[in-house]
């Protein structure tokens, strides 16, 4: 089966490069092969909206003829050779048929397989950033050899995309052997940018299977307050050299009351179309602590964020998407249904705002994780519709603290975090 899943690839390789050839030749050559990419992708491959929302909405745009839309996938045909082959296969093959195939195998059997896997390697970072939901005074990493059976076992259950957390996933070296014994898995990685010069982005280029997200807060008062002076040169460096690489990158941004009014306006993402950046990753900020909602967005803005990253698909070649975190919008949230987050120390958690645990992967499966009572539980609370009840309330709703210990969970972090003024960890 696995020979036969190889051959099924390169097949759909050929096909895929028939159809850049197509798109390539004219702008009506264009609308047609989005016509066609479109109903395979809902006919054919059978992809729901909620599966493929971003990207359909592209393809819907550009079949139409919009021009930013076209010129983003222009963007997208037109990488790195090695970057360009490598996505194709992975995104449309590995992720898109074989992927699905297997999840819809296990779903038949019972079993809730993610869509969206965070792992922290590390917690281990060159940087302090003040109120960042990674903030540990754990040290350590998350065994290499944990992680190989993690991404292996992750592909089995058709799951071929993973995105790295920290800390800072490139304090790691071991993490390029990684890299290169999974090239069917992308690797979505939010780095800082500190540990990226001219030979790592071209190592990125040649193994062509990840794609970064460079934090940063906006322009350079923001980005340097919060991540430290000279930071925001960093990134612009690391920019620059992801360009002329002509690989996947873009920016990851933490939005909150401070800079909200920076990010969502249209000289940023003018900046980042300049620089060749292809995505842009909104995460409303989420509090940790007791002393951090003056950052939080309220609901008006979430509501403006949305609607401006709407927009953006619009008028400019950057793709952008909007977490839903710490959101008063979130009802039903994707915490242990079609997320979840695996700490430094093997953890198994809903998501990485959500700080509770009932497994670890170090001596469970994923799938066991996802069977235990308290997934079941995040879940049925996922559920009902009622906000108060949402898991990214957790530091408000006793109820939901309750809930959580009695399903067997106990909380991940050592620091001691503060609910109605008593200490989590008690």
């Amino acid at each position: 089966m696995k020979y036969a899943a190889h051959v099924f690839v390169e097949g759909m390789y050929l096909v895929l490069c028939l159809m850049r050839w197509l798109f390539l030749s004219s702008n009506i050559g264009a609308r047609i092969h989005n016509f066609l990419l479109c109903n395979f992708s809902r006919r054919i491959a059978k992809f729901t909206v909620e599966e493929a929302r971003g990207y359909l909405t592209i393809m819907q745009a550009a079949e139409h003829g919009n021009t930013a839309a076209l010129a983003w996938e222009r963007r997208m045909y037109c990488l790195a050779p090695s970057t360009r082959r490598r996505m194709l296969k992975n995104v449309f093959g590995w992720a898109g048929i074989v992927g699905r195939r297997r999840r819809r195998k296990w779903t038949k059997r019972g079993f809730v397989i993610p869509r969206l896997v965070f792992i922290s390697p590390t917690y281990r970072c060159n940087l302090s950033c003040p109120d960042c939901y990674a903030a540990s005074p754990r040290p350590g990493d998350l065994p290499f050899e944990v992680l190989v059976k993690l991404v292996g076992e992750l592909q089995e259950l058709g799951v071929f995309s993973v995105l790295l957390l920290g800390g800072e996933p490139f304090i790691r070296k071991d993490l390029w052997s990684l890299f290169e014994k999974y090239p069917q898995t992308i690797f979505s990685i939010y780095t800082n940018a500190t540990f990226l010069g001219k030979e790592e982005i071209q190592r990125i280029a040649r193994l062509g299977n990840i794609r970064l997200l460079i934090s940063m807060e906006g322009f350079r008062e923001n980005t340097d307050a919060r991540r430290g002076v000279g930071v925001f040169d960093i990134v612009v460096r690391c920019l620059e050299l992801c360009r002329q690489a002509n690989i996947i990158y873009g920016a990851s941004v933490t939005v909150t009351r401070k800079n909200f009014q920076e990010v969502t306006s249209n000289e940023f993402i003018e900046w980042l179309v300049g620089r060749g950046a292809l995505h842009v990753n909104y995460i409303p900020f989420m509090p940790m602590g007791r002393d951090e909602h003056q950052l939080t967005l309220t609901t008006a803005q979430v509501r403006e964020l949305d609607g401006f990253a709407r927009s953006v698909v619009e008028r400019y070649p950057i793709f952008p998407s909007v977490g839903r975190s710490g959101s008063d919008l979130v009802t039903n949230c994707d915490a242990a249904n079609r997320m979840l987050h695996i700490t430094a120390d093997g953890d198994v958690e809903p998501c990485m705002f959500v700080p509770w645990t009932a497994g670890n992967i170090k001596t469970q499966t994923i799938l066991e994780v996802m069977q235990s009572p308290f997934f079941q539980t995040i879940r049925g609370l996922n559920q009902t519709g009622e906000t108060r009840l949402n898991p990214c309330k957790w530091q408000n709703s006793r109820f939901l603290e309750l809930a959580l210990r009695e399903s067997g969970a106990h909380p991940t972090r050592e620091k001691k975090e503060v609910l109605h003024g008593e200490p989590l960890g008690k």
